[in-house]
């Protein structure tokens, strides 16, 4: 939204010029986006999914969002009907979602909780409270992606217990990382510290489709920490 006009003269009945320019301060310092009416009632804490990411000018991150309704149910989420965002398709951060800090990176299609607030020149941005939910989650791993030797990106879904079988919990795709394939395999040891028989090939493999993950998130990832499997030639 464009600054608002500033008078010095003039008056409309009672209504002075100081009067009007108090009037837009407030309104340039409401941390709601103008493009909806906001309800008396309305919280200034918003349920939002991002929908976009962005550089701040030191270097930090700001992401776009859109305001949703949760379904506690099924742990599905949906754009709310006339919601706030943080802005329009073409300037989608008027109002940016920033972390505590600014450097926080988060994924896109995070669910967050937001606090609607304004800086002292009166822009307003959002502050992400904290990522809802728990930053622990148990995931179906879905396929992998090669990054480095013996080192895979992995995609997964987030799972449930329904009774006794495992059951996806959405269809969000969310990347995921196995810190034990950080560690490089040498001479009979390999993983995470297996000595394999004699002068046997051991070739390092990816985390099999359909195994379930616990995963932590930290640093803007999802990440798990278990053993590969092997397979093994011999010499």
């Amino acid at each position: 939204m464009a600054d608002l006009p500033r008078f010095t003269q003039g008056n409309f009945g009672n209504l002075q010029w100081h009067h009007l320019n108090q009037v837009f301060d407030v309104i340039e310092r409401s941390p709601v986006p103008m493009e909806r009416k906001r309800d008396p009632q309305e919280s200034s804490f918003v349920y939002a999914k991002l929908t976009g990411e962005g550089i701040t000018a030191p270097g930090g991150k700001k992401y776009s969002w859109v305001e949703i309704e949760l379904d506690w149910i099924t742990n599905e989420s949906s754009e709310r009907d006339g919601g706030r965002r943080s802005g329009t398709a073409t300037d989608p951060f008027q109002v940016p979602a920033l972390g505590i800090s600014g450097s926080e990176a988060y994924q896109i299609g995070d669910v967050v909780l937001l606090r609607l607030e304004s800086f002292p020149n009166g822009k307003r941005f959002a502050l992400v409270i904290k990522p809802t939910g728990s930053d622990v989650k148990m995931f179906r791993i879905i396929g992998a992606a090669s990054i480095a030797a013996a080192r895979w990106r992995y995609t997964g879904i987030i799972a449930g217990l329904d009774t006794d079988s495992w059951v996806d919990r959405g269809t969000q795709q969310y990347t995921l990382y196995n810190g034990c394939e950080n560690a490089v395999d040498f001479g009979n040891t390999i993983g995470v510290g297996t000595v394999k028989p004699g002068s046997a090939q051991a070739v390092r493999r990816p985390i099999r489709d359909d195994t379930i993950v616990q995963a932590v998130y930290i640093d803007g990832a999802w990440c798990f920490s278990i053993p590969n499997g092997y397979s093994f030639a011999c010499a």
